[in-house]
């Protein structure tokens, strides 16, 4: 029985829901009311047919009210079920229909998949994907087709829209001259792109072009000035440079301007964009700014961009001038990118000793008003790859300054920025007798020291207690341990200045006592051997341990430390290679070996470990372990509770070292 376009819409009216697709939702039916709805579909699927056979004007009038009836969503199920959907995908294949009958086989095809997987399976597991995206050639149907692949590939397949070279063809259009023309459908466009980009293979199928034609439409009108769309082009475009291909394609390829360009402008031309503009495009901005840092850390992080863009190019320039402006979020992208460019001790020293990158970070870190979490972190971070160099350590000592760095230890609610602070000045450390008396040194008002002001050692002991981040706590302990390596290895007048001038004390036995008398370090040194996460780190702490207890100060923060059963125990095991209880040796009975102090006979020396030989790290903890017992033996009162177990200790040890030498 064939139906007349009037019966057919009839049909659908009364039949349907009337209801809108969340109240639909809401209203869930029956599977015999949806069985039968299909049911109801087979006289038209055969009116369908027959007009087709008969090629009759008619069926463009069928497809109208299907395409019309089709916007309720209680036919979509149906039309699949029925064979609808597909008698349409399949003469949308043929590729003669007129232009009305193309017209509304797209509506049809586009309501029936809007949030419909069965639909979209169908769509794709008869390989009539392909004929609707070719549509896109046509600008005539592209007002249609734009949206109706959307409504397939939102949340259903697209990897088989990447695989069908969907990306080539929509960038296609966009770069095509008629753009303007489709500027409402830009943002269709872009949703799907990113919906695309992240499928395996895509980055070898998308047009090469496709990130510069996504910032070039960014930056341009009418699309740059309009956030929503800005927003949504260059998420796209963002998506694409996710992949390391487009960032070194970028890159070689200088369209690098271009990200700059973007960047600069989501940060200036919408930066009065305020609360009362709307929450949503307040988090648009925000989500957008970030998205930008990010990819721009991507970028500047490949190998060929200093080959591309050395710092003296206009690209790193632009960065350079963002460093020093006063726009937050554009200096801390300049603050991700150039740190990733310090990446060689030659490129970190041109930053600071050419192009003098420390000192707007300075700077800002001094600023008391300087607060924004992600900010202090980016340059923080940047100080940190500019601290590397030895030849930049005497440099940047301004950053050890207490209104700089220092400052940011108070940061409690800002922990990610407290490590990086910290991280910074254990950095600063190394090697630089120079910075560690800066650390050392009080806050001096008017030429004149404040002692009502902790000086930045007590801040980082401080902060220590307080802290219960555990990456803090550990560059805490880490830098305190590098500070007491510098005192205890070399003369100390230069670096333990503050004190030798409050005290009017010039030798250097007598500054190092006195250093450890201002200072308690027993729970970070306690911290170091305790833990096990990290055994290079506390291999390096028993070596400067044995550094350490040459002076009568540095014996007693130890034994102090010692006293602590986890420190205890770890200094056991590295000396027997066992976590064990070590029986006090005066209840022993003696022992070739002796009660030395530890059989210095073996002349041992503290060692440090050579990364390259990790092999050797059990070794030569014992080795550094028996020397730091054997000093603390010479040095502690006969009554120090640990003094038996320290002599048990040191012999069983020694024994250990001995046995090792002749085996």
């Amino acid at each position: 029985m064939m139906l007349s376009a009037a019966e057919i819409e009839d049909l659908l009216a009364n039949n349907g829901s009337g209801l809108t697709p969340d109240e639909y939702d809401e209203q869930p039916e029956t599977e015999d009311v949806m069985k039968n709805r299909a049911t109801l579909l087979t006289p038209v699927l055969e009116t369908c047919r027959q007009l087709w056979d008969a090629k009759s004007d008619d069926l463009k009038l069928v497809a109208q009210r299907l395409g019309d009836g089709s916007r309720d969503v209680a036919w979509r199920i149906a039309f699949g079920e029925s064979g609808i959907l597909n008698f349409f995908l399949e003469i949308n294949a043929a590729k003669s229909l007129s232009p009305d009958l193309q017209l509304h086989t797209l509506r049809l095809v586009g309501n029936s998949c809007a949030d419909t997987d069965q639909n979209r399976a169908r769509v794709v597991g008869a390989n009539l994907f392909k004929p609707i995206m070719d549509l896109l050639e046509d600008e005539s149907l592209t007002p249609v087709v734009v949206p109706v692949l959307y409504n397939i590939v939102v949340d259903y397949a697209q990897l088989h829209a990447s695989q069908a070279n969907l990306s080539a063809a929509l960038i296609g259009r966009l770069a095509g001259p008629s753009i303007d023309e489709f500027a409402q459908l830009v943002t269709y466009m872009c949703k799907t792109l990113v919906l695309i980009g992240g499928q395996d293979g895509e980055a070898t199928r998308a047009d090469p072009s496709t990130v510069r034609v996504l910032l070039g439409l960014a930056t341009h009108e009418p699309f740059s000035s309009d956030i929503e769309d800005f927003a949504i082009l260059t998420s796209a475009a963002a998506a694409y440079l996710s992949m390391e291909e487009f960032q070194v394609r970028l890159i070689s390829d200088g369209q690098l301007p271009l990200l700059l360009r973007a960047t600069k402008h989501a940060n200036t031309v919408f930066s009065d964009v305020q609360d009362e503009e709307g929450e949503d495009l307040t988090a648009l901005l925000k989500a957008m700014r970030s998205t930008f840092q990010q990819t721009l850390a991507d970028v500047t992080a490949q190998d060929i961009f200093l080959k591309q863009h050395p710092l003296n190019d206009p690209v790193s320039s632009e960065l350079f001038s963002w460093l020093n402006g006063a726009n937050r979020p554009l200096r801390s992208a300049a603050c991700l990118s150039l740190g990733n460019l310090c990446r060689s001790d030659a490129t970190s020293k041109a930053m600071v000793q050419e192009h003098k990158a420390h000192e707007p970070l300075i700077r800002l870190i001094a600023d008391p008003d300087a607060r924004d979490a992600q900010e202090l972190h980016a340059a923080l971070s940047f100080l940190k790859n500019m601290a590397i160099p030895i030849d930049n350590k005497s440099v940047l000592v301004d950053v050890l300054e207490p209104a700089c760095v220092p400052r940011v230890l108070a940061l409690d609610s800002m922990p990610q920025v407290q490590f990086a602070a910290v991280s910074l000045i254990r950095l600063l450390l190394i090697n630089s007798p120079n910075n560690a008396e800066a650390i050392c040194s009080r806050w001096r008002n008017a030429g004149q020291t404040d002692e009502s002001q902790p000086d930045t050692v007590q801040k980082l002991a401080e902060l220590f207690k307080r802290s219960d981040t555990e990456p803090v706590k550990m560059e805490i302990a880490r830098g305190i341990l590098g500070l007491c390596r510098v005192v205890q290895s070399q003369p100390v007048q230069s670096v333990l200045k503050d004190i030798a001038e409050a005290n009017n004390v010039h030798d250097d036995e007598e500054l190092r006592e006195r250093f450890w008398k201002r200072y308690d370090f027993t729970e970070p040194l306690v911290y170091l051997v305790a833990q096990t996460k990290w055994p290079s780190v506390r291999s390096e702490a028993w070596f400067v341990f044995a550094l350490i207890c040459r002076s009568q100060g540095g014996g007693r923060a130890l034994s102090k430390a010692l006293e602590d059963e986890k420190a205890f125990s770890s200094l056991t095991e590295a000396v027997t290679g066992e976590q064990c209880v070590v029986t006090d040796v005066s209840e022993e009975a003696p022992t070739d070996a002796g009660l030395v102090p530890g059989g210095t006979s073996l002349q041992l020396e503290p060692q440090q470990i050579d990364p390259a030989r990790q092999s050797d790290m059990a070794r030569v903890d014992r080795e550094n372990a028996v020397v730091m017992c054997q000093e603390l033996l010479k040095h502690q009162p006969e009554d120090w509770p640990r003094r038996g177990a320290l002599q048990a200790l040191a012999s069983q040890g020694t024994r250990k070292i001995v046995e090792g030498k002749s085996s």
